[in-house]
């Protein structure tokens, strides 16, 4: 499920460790200290991802009453387990 998905990190995909230090330093210092304001560049924020997967999980709440569902990804199970 598309909706489910690990962010979408825009112009920080493929990119390693010292491309995203060098390259996008302002950004990648907001995602080390204040997660909850930071967003790659050209892609998601972090509260982008958390409403997409809990709404996605929501829907599927909906459409499977009584079954489970299992959401796979760290960060985005991390950001619909905070709301709790």
């Amino acid at each position: 499920n598309k909706n489910l998905r690990e962010i979408y990190a825009g112009e920080w995909e493929g990119k390693n460790y010292e491309e995203l230090v060098s390259r996008y330093a302002k950004e990648y210092e907001i995602w080390k200290t204040d997660i909850g304001n930071a967003g790659c560049t050209g892609g998601e924020t972090v509260l982008e991802l958390q409403r997409r997967i809990y709404d996605e999980i929501l829907k599927i709440a909906k459409e499977n009453k009584g079954k489970r569902r299992d959401a796979s990804n760290s960060l985005g199970y991390e950001c619909i387990s905070d709301r709790h």
